[in-house]
């Protein structure tokens, strides 16, 4: 399936440099958090070939975590260390920091599927934003140096809970990191990623497979694409980025429209077969038919390294205390809020006035 992703992609593949990720993983002490995950076990493996002083891999799924082990032990001979832990519990967070001296963490721990958000937002937006900070808060006062963080495209005009959640802590973590410089926080906004797990092209393949139509939310829903080897190389690239430069972004071209991608995974698995049956199921809750790069007063700026950008973004006028003061009401009484309640206050707070809360 390798071959096929610059057809569904339709551009070519960005990848950095050996010596580029050299330079974030070898020799350190790596903490992945969300390891378990389709672009976490990616990010683990790939840090398996980099000489890392010691991996630390933590998880709250144990299935996943033990897949991942099955993996390295067969494959790499690396100090790992594997942590069943949730990133709510921060004297469990704070245990790891400081029993592991973590060098680099890259904070992939997060709930993701959009409509499921929408049913469920106190466990996502507690493990999305509060997990976040336990682990920004940690890293702080444990001596780790950098803590690269993924956001989203959806977190741009954010109306749904995930893209809420990623927005107000790009917001937190944006205010945080122009007044401090200790850890060191690297923000990167990914766009849909291909090869993770309940992704669109997953459940495309198997309905192909299994000889059955192909159903799409509306013919006018497009996305950006990545693939999951973009992701993992983003993501380390930019712990080697000496200041903060404001977020990242790979340079992903065009947005391709959903019912394309269809076709050409329909043409790459069934060749020569014909076009394939599709059916219109109607936007599911949280979705939307476009996603945005970027914010109107946010602007693109290359950067040494080819297919990198810097998403320039306006100097905060909230400060992060203030930002603090708002998550510390969810902490107190999130759970005591009825669900519709929380939206609106998560809403809200990710695209309040940037004049002040």
């Amino acid at each position: 399936m390798s071959e096929g992703w610059a057809t569904l992609l339709q551009r070519t593949e960005i990848q950095f440099e050996r010596t580029v990720l050299d330079l974030a993983l070898r020799g350190k002490r790596i903490l992945i958090t969300g390891a378990g995950g389709s672009i976490g076990s990616a990010l683990a493996l790939q840090a398996c070939q980099h000489e890392p002083e010691q991996l630390i891999l933590l998880d709250s799924h144990e299935a996943s975590l033990f897949h991942l082990r099955q993996k390295i032990v067969r494959d790499h001979a690396v100090d790992t260390r594997y942590v069943l832990a949730d990133v709510r519990d921060r004297a469990k967070i704070d245990q790891v920091f400081k029993r592991h001296r973590v060098d680099v963490a890259f904070h992939l721990a997060a709930y993701k599927h959009v409509p499921f958000a929408e049913d469920n937002v106190d466990q996502v937006a507690s493990v999305n934003v509060l997990g976040t900070m336990n682990v920004v808060e940690a890293a702080g006062e444990y001596g780790t140096s950098t803590v690269v963080y993924p956001s989203s495209d959806k977190a741009v005009t954010p109306r749904a809970v995930y893209a809420a959640t990623k927005r107000v802590t790009e917001r937190v973590l944006g205010a945080i990191a122009t007044q401090c410089s200790s850890p060191r926080l690297r923000i990167v906004r990914l766009v849909n990623v291909f090869e993770t797990q309940g992704n669109v092209i997953e459940t495309f393949a198997r309905q192909i497979r299994a000889n059955r139509p192909l159903t799409v939310t509306d013919p006018r829903m497009d996305r950006y694409w990545m693939t999951k080897r973009e992701a993992v190389h983003v993501l380390t690239a930019v712990a080697t980025r000496p200041s903060f430069e404001g977020f990242y972004m790979l340079d992903v071209g065009e947005p391709v429209p959903i019912v394309e991608t269809a076709r050409r995974l329909f043409d790459l698995l069934r060749p020569g077969e014909g076009p394939p049956i599709i059916q219109f199921s109607g936007i599911r809750p949280g979705e939307r038919l476009h996603e945005e790069l970027k914010y109107p007063d946010e602007q693109f700026w290359p950067t040494d390294l080819p297919g990198l950008l810097t998403i320039q973004i306006p100097p905060p006028t909230i400060a992060a205390d203030t930002w603090l003061k708002e998550l510390a009401r969810f902490r107190a009484s999130g759970y005591e809020w009825e669900p519709d309640d929380l939206k609106s206050w998560l809403v809200d707070l990710a695209s309040r006035d940037e004049a002040g809360v």
